[in-house]
């Protein structure tokens, strides 16, 4: 998690103007707009000569998927695997990379939540075996399918 020291840090390396006593809130907002004011469609990027090192970059990137990982949704999770969604009541969801940690979080099936993006792709992620009986042969494939459904209560903005 960004602390005001780290925050702080950044607005400075982005130019941004901020007072000194600004809150955690305000500069993460500041922050925020500011790598929004720099999207530019793709067929007009050009590469700009920087002198940004390496690990600038990279810790900039790894701030703004930071960033799309911890926005909230409304959603409702849905267990398809028929074995055990009768007994299950709870889901278990991690989301962790070498950037950040979004932590562990046991989330409810079958009600309205407001669960972190991060949290909601790992979900997505989850697969289980099926068997599918083939009529004319009698033979079984197996195939995988999603554990989750995932059915969004919001619009994703």
């Amino acid at each position: 998690m960004s602390t005001i020291k780290e925050l702080k840090q950044e607005a400075t390396e982005l130019g941004i103007q901020f007072s000194p006593n600004i809150g955690e809130a305000k500069l993460k907002d500041k922050i925020d707009e500011h790598y929004d004011a720099q999207v530019v469609p793709v067929e007009t990027v050009k590469t700009p000569k920087t002198n940004e090192s390496l690990e600038v970059k990279m810790r900039r990137a790894a701030n703004e998927v930071e960033r799309k990982a911890r926005k909230t949704r409304i959603v409702t999770i849905i267990d398809n695997d028929s074995r055990e969604n009768n007994l299950t009541t709870a889901v278990t969801a991690t989301c962790a990379c070498m950037s950040f940690d979004l932590g562990q979080q046991l989330l409810p099936l079958n009600m309205p939540i407001e669960v972190m993006q991060g949290h909601i792709d790992s979900l997505k992620d989850v697969f289980i075996p099926h068997h599918v009986k083939d009529t004319n042969t009698g033979t079984t494939t197996i195939i995988t399918r999603p554990r989750y459904t995932i059915a969004f209560e919001d619009m994703e903005k």
